[in-house]
C-alpha cells in the first residue's frame, strides 16, 4: 500500500506541487494583520517587528531612513548599529509599504515573498540533490513532493513567513548559498558568488550570518587539506575576491548612509547585541554551564519541538552522511553539513534567541534526509562504519531518545524563562504525544534484529510524521486559522486621534501603522533631558501596572534626574500573550512629580465610597465563610471583588492597576489592616498566601 500510495504521488506530482504552493500561500496570507501567537509559542513579539523595519517606517513617517537629518534640532532618533544591518529586509518593507499601505499588509507581505522565494529555492534544492545522486525513481520524486508538502504546512516555517523578522531573509541567503554549490558547474565563478553572498549576508542582513563565512572557510581548508594549497589556490582567490567586493559594497552603504566604517558598525553591533544578550538571560553561571544550555536550547528549538520525529531521524542518519560524505570527499554536502554545524557552534558561543531563530537552517535536516534516501544503496560498502554502528545500536537509540526528551522536557518544564506561562495544557499535551510514540518506537528498534531499513520501519517512520503533521496542523489551526484578533491593528487606527504629534518611547514604531503619528525612540537619559525643556511631548509604553511597580519604574529609574513622570490618557487592551499576561499599551502625558499624588487623589475621588462598600461587603463574607467552612474562605480570597463593580471603565481600569494605591493606601489598605489584626496562625498563612499570589501577578 505504501508504494502503491508513493507511486500515485509521483504519477501526480504537479498537482501535489501546485497543492503545497496553494496551502503555502494561503497559509502565510489569511488574517495577515492578525495578532501574533503567545510569545511562548512563536518567540515573536508585534513591537520587535517595528524595530526590525525601522529604517523602512522612518522613511513612510519622515521622508527620510535617518529622521535625524529633517527633524528639529531638539529632537533625535536613536537607531541601534544592528537595526541599520538589516538593509534587505528594510528594502522589502519598504516597497510593501508604498504599494501596500501603511498597514499590516504592507508590513508583512513582503516577508511571505520572502518565505517564498526560500520556499522556491528549497524546491530547486531538494531536485537538484535528486538530480546529482539520485536514480530517478518514482519514491525519490513521491519522497520530494512529501517533503514540499510538510514544510508548507510546518508551524515554524508558517510564522518565519508571516512575521517581520531578519530570520526569514536569513533562511533565503542559506538556501540562496547551498543553490549555488549544487548548481553552478564552473568552480571559479561559484566560489566567487559563494565569497560575494556570504558576506554580503553579514553586513547587509544579519551580523549573526557570520556561520555561513565560517562554513565557507572550514569548506577550503578541507579542499587545500584534501588536494594541496596548489590545486585550491583558485578557489581561495574566487571566494576572496567575492567577499572583498562585498565588502566594499557594505562600506559604500554605511558611509554614504550613516557615516560610519563597515567593521566599526558590526564591532558596535557585536559588542551592544553581547550586553543585550547577558542582560536579559535568566542564567548567571558561565563557563560550561552556559555552552550546555546553550545546546539543549539548541535542540529544544521550536522547529525541534514541533516536529520531534524528524529531528529524531535526523539525528539517527546524520552520521551516515558524515561518514560518506567525508570518505567521498563530496564537497557540496559537506558544505551543507558545514553550515549547520557552524550555526551550532556559533549558538554555543551566543544564544541569540536561537528557539526561533533555529528556523533558518531547519529546511537543512530535510535536505540532508533526502540527501540519505538517496544515497541508501549506496551505503553498503562502508561496512566497518556499519558494523560499528550495529554494535552501537542500543548506545546510540538511547543518546537520541535522551537528546529528543531533554529537549522537549527543557523547553515544556525546565526553561526559567516564563515562556511556560504561554503555553496551555493543551498544547503542552499535544507536543508530549509525539514523545511518548517515539519512545515506543525506539523501545521497538532495541528488539529489532537489524538497522536496515524495511517495510516495517518505513510504515512507523510514516507514521510518526503523519503524527507530526497532525501536530503542526493543529498549531496551524489553534494559533493562526480559528478565532484570529486583531487588537492590535485596532490600536493603531485608534491612535489616528493623535496624527501628527510626536510620541516618545521605544515601542511606538510599528504602531504608526494605520495613522500619522510620529515616533521618537531614543534612550531613558535623552527623554529625562528632553521633557525637562519641553513637557508637551506623549509617551507610548505598556499599561500594565500592579500595586505600582510601573508607577515606581517611571519615578524612581526611568525618569529618576527629571522633575516629571508620566500619567496615562489611555489604555488599550491587547489580546497579544507574553509570559502569561495581556499586557495593555497606554499613551502617557508628562506631568510634574509633586502632582502625581493630587492626580491619583482626584482619580479615586468618585469611586472611594464604592470601593469602600465592596471591601466591607467583602470582608464581612469572609469572616462568615471562615466561621462556617475554611476552605470556602480560602477559596473567596481568590475572587477580585472589583471585577463585577457597576464603574466607568476608566475608572476600572484605574482600580484594577492599583496606580494610584502606590502613594495613598499601599500602607492603609483596609484589608491589609483587618488581616494584620487577626492572631489565629491560620489566617496568617493564608494572608501570606493572598500576598505572595499579588507578587507574583507584577509584570
Amino acid at each position: 500500500m505504501f508504494f502503491r500510495c508513493a507511486r500515485y504521488i509521483a504519477k501526480k506530482r504537479y498537482y501535489f506541487i501546485g497543492a503545497s504552493v496553494v496551502l503555502f500561500l494561503f497559509l502565510r496570507l489569511y488574517c495577515l494583520d492578525q495578532d501574533l501567537p503567545p510569545f511562548g509559542v512563536g518567540e515573536y513579539q508585534p513591537i520587535d517587528e517595528g524595530c526590525y523595519a525601522q529604517l523602512a517606517l522612518n522613511y513612510i513617517n519622515y521622508g527620510d531612513i535617518n529622521p535625524n537629518h529633517v527633524l528639529p534640532d531638539e529632537l533625535q532618533v536613536f537607531i541601534g548599529e544592528q537595526m541599520i544591518m538589516n538593509v534587505v529586509g528594510n528594502m522589502g518593507v519598504l516597497i510593501g509599504l508604498l504599494t501596500l499601505g501603511d498597514n499590516y499588509y504592507g508590513l508583512r507581505v513582503p516577508y511571505v515573498f520572502f518565505s517564498s522565494c526560500s520556499f522556491a529555492l528549497i524546491a530547486v534544492n531538494l531536485y537538484q540533490l535528486r538530480r546529482l545522486y539520485g536514480r530517478r525513481t518514482f519514491l525519490e520524486m513521491a519522497l520530494l513532493g512529501g517533503i514540499l508538502l510538510y514544510l508548507a504546512i510546518d508551524f515554524t516555517m508558517t510564522l518565519s513567513g508571516r512575521v517581520v523578522e531578519p530570520s526569514g531573509v536569513r533562511l533565503l541567503c542559506v538556501q540562496a548559498l547551498i543553490f549555488l554549490m549544487l548548481s553552478i558547474q564552473n568552480i571559479k565563478l561559484r566560489y566567487f558568488f559563494l565569497g560575494l553572498l556570504s558576506v554580503l549576508s553579514v553586513f547587509l542582513v544579519y551580523i549573526t550570518n557570520f556561520f555561513v563565512c565560517l562554513a565557507l572557510l572550514f569548506l577550503l581548508l578541507l579542499e587545500i587539506h584534501w588536494y594541496s594549497w596548489k590545486s585550491s589556490r583558485v578557489n581561495v582567490f574566487s571566494a576572496l575576491l567575492g567577499g572583498v567586493l562585498a565588502f566594499g559594497i557594505g562600506e559604500w552603504y554605511y558611509h554614504s548612509f550613516w557615516d560610519v566604517g563597515a567593521i566599526a558598525n558590526a564591532l558596535s553591533s557585536v559588542v551592544g547585541f553581547t550586553q543585550g544578550a547577558s542582560g536579559s538571560s535568566n542564567y548567571s553561571l558561565g563557563g560550561w554551564f552556559i555552552i550546555f544550555k546553550h545546546a539543549v536550547s539548541f535542540c529544544g528549538a521550536h522547529s525541534n519541538i514541533y516536529s520531534i520525529s524528524v529531528f529524531a531521524i535526523f539525528l539517527f542518519y546524520v552520521l551516515d552522511v558524515i561518514w560518506r560524505s567525508w570518505k567521498t570527499k563530496d564537497e557540496k554536502m559537506i558544505y551543507i553539513l558545514l553550515l549547520f554545524g557552524m550555526f551550532f557552534l556559533q549558538t554555543l558561543a551566543s544564544d541569540d534567541y536561537i528557539v526561533r531563530k533555529y528556523v533558518l537552517i531547519y529546511p537543512i535536516i530535510w535536505l540532508v534526509l533526502y540527501y540519505r534516501f538517496l544515497i541508501r544503496g549506496k551505503l553498503r560498502q562502508y561496512t566497518t562504519f556499519f558494523s560499528w554502528k550495529e554494535r552501537n545500536r542500543r548506545r546510540i537509540f538511547a543518546l537520541i531518545l535522551a537528546i529528543c526528551l531533554g529537549a522537549v522536557a527543557f523547553r515544556l518544564f525546565v526553561v526559567r524563562d516564563s515562556t511556560r506561562a504561554d503555553i496551555d495544557c493543551f498544547t503542552r499535551d499535544l507536543l508530549l504525544i509525539p514523545a511518548f510514540v517515539l519512545i515506543g518506537y525506539f523501545i521497538y528498534l532495541l528488539d529489532a534484529p537489524r538497522i536496515r531499513t524495511n517495510r516495517r520501519h518505513i510504515v512507523m517512520i510514516s507514521s510518526m510524521l503523519v503524527l507530526s503533521i497532525f501536530v503542526n496542523l493543529t498549531l496551524l489551526g489553534r494559533y493562526v486559522i480559528w478565532n484570529p484578533t486583531f487588537s492590535d491593528r485596532d490600536i493603531m487606527i485608534d491612535l489616528q486621534q493623535y496624527d501628527h504629534q510626536y510620541i516618545l518611547g521605544e515601542y511606538e514604531h510599528v504602531y504608526s501603522l494605520y495613522n500619522h503619528i510620529l515616533p521618537i525612540q531614543n534612550t531613558n537619559d535623552y527623554y529625562a533631558t528632553l521633557i525637562n525643556q519641553n513637557h508637551e511631548f506623549l509617551f507610548c509604553a505598556y499599561g500594565e501596572d500592579y500595586d505600582g511597580g510601573l508607577r515606581y519604574y517611571f519615578d524612581n529609574i526611568m525618569f529618576a534626574d527629571s522633575e516629571y513622570t508620566v500619567v496615562p490618557v489611555h489604555i488599550y487592551e491587547r489580546e497579544y500573550q507574553c509570559f502569561g499576561h495581556k499586557k495593555p499599551l497606554a499613551i502617557y502625558r508628562f506631568i510634574p512629580k509633586n502632582e502625581v499624588k493630587k492626580y491619583y487623589h482626584e482619580l479615586s475621588i468618585y469611586y472611594q465610597n464604592v470601593r469602600d462598600n465592596l471591601q466591607k461587603q467583602y470582608i464581612a463574607e469572609y469572616q462568615r465563610l471562615y466561621l462556617i467552612d475554611k476552605n470556602k474562605a480560602k477559596k473567596w480570597l481568590q475572587i477580585d471583588y472589583l471585577k463585577d463593580a457597576d464603574l466607568h471603565e476608566w475608572e476600572k481600569e484605574a482600580i484594577r492597576r492599583g496606580s494610584y494605591r502606590y502613594y495613598e493606601l499601599k500602607d492603609e489598605d483596609p484589608l491589609g489592616v483587618f488581616y494584620r489584626d487577626m492572631q489565629n496562625e491560620q489566617l496568617k498563612k493564608i494572608d501570606q498566601k493572598r500576598q505572595n499570589i499579588r507578587e507574583t501577578s507584577l509584570f
